[in-house]
């Protein structure tokens, strides 16, 4: 049976956490990204914040200065539907990283940042996406993708307990490796000035 590579980005740093969202997982490691950044410009399933802008969850984009740590794990592909039912807001795309282990190059699948536009197509070309889209909009009528939402509080703190946890490299890599959604203020910027 084939796998899936998938590349964790935030909550997914975790390995318990991972376990919650793909029980079945195998291979959990470290890995890099290079040319992507983090960024919290995509809306909260779960939000309940919304008069307060607090509503971000995060993604990943390219940024060609930007070199993530990331955790990739593979998943069987029977949890595939589950997964791509998850992460159904984001472009799910095959990019490469920098194995850690193997010490080389292999593939994996990101959940990437994405226009309204494109979500939209996405949900249109897929049965899977169009369900979640319309579960979604009974709690929610606004856009998807925004430029001018902050993290949601809940979110953001346990991504950054999750990288403290795993070391001075990873935290410090979460903090200026992640922006706001208007893409110039860091993470280690943002709380500074909280």
């Amino acid at each position: 049976m084939s796998t899936y590579t998938i590349i964790g980005i935030a909550t997914l740093l975790d390995e318990n956490s991972a376990r919650k969202t793909c029980p079945g997982l195998k291979s959990f490691r470290f890995a890099e990204l290079p040319g992507y950044c983090r960024i919290f410009n995509k809306v909260d399933p779960f939000f309940e914040e919304e008069e307060t802008k607090k509503i971000a969850n995060v993604s990943i984009m390219p940024r060609r200065e930007s070199k993530l740590i990331v955790s990739v794990f593979n998943i069987s592909q029977l949890e595939w539907p589950q997964f791509i039912a998850r992460e159904f807001e984001y472009k799910i795309e095959k990019i490469p990283f920098w194995d850690i282990e193997s010490e080389k190059t292999s593939y994996g699948y990101g959940c990437l940042s994405q226009s309204e536009e494109e979500f939209i197509q996405s949900c249109e070309k897929c049965n899977i996406r169009q369900e979640k889209l319309k579960q979604f909009r009974q709690k929610y009528e606004g856009r998807m993708w925004q430029n001018d939402i902050l993290p949601n509080d809940q979110y953001i703190k346990r991504c950054l307990d999750i990288t403290a946890n795993l070391g001075k490299k990873y935290i410090d890599n979460f903090l200026d490796h992640t922006y706001l959604a208007d893409k110039k203020t860091t993470i280690r910027e943002h709380l500074s000035k909280a």
